[in-house]
């Protein structure tokens, strides 16, 4: 897991440099509420505060990538496989 605080720790003025924008909409969000037992809801968020996130993005993070594999595997990439990349570039 990368350290939460890495893009704090370290430079990247020239890769901002040689940045370009994205062509990237963000996607509308709405409310949804689900019942968890207990135990699966203080999983979660002992596991969102380890990663420096909060409860909700950990679940966003999670249904994202279990929908993206189970829907579309060629039409997305995984946010476990994007970590991976940023974690080899360390």
């Amino acid at each position: 897991m990368m350290d939460p605080t890495f893009f704090d720790k370290n430079d990247f003025s020239d890769a901002l440099d040689s940045a370009r924008k994205a062509d990237w909409e963000p996607s509308p969000m709405t409310a949804f509420t689900a019942r968890l037992p207990q135990s699966t809801l203080a999983a979660l968020r002992d596991l969102a505060q380890s990663r420096g996130v909060t409860t909700g993005q950990m679940i966003r993070d999670i249904l994202t990538e279990a929908v993206a594999t189970e829907v579309a595997p060629e039409k997305t990439i995984p946010v476990s496989a994007l970590r991976a990349l940023i974690a080899q570039a360390s």
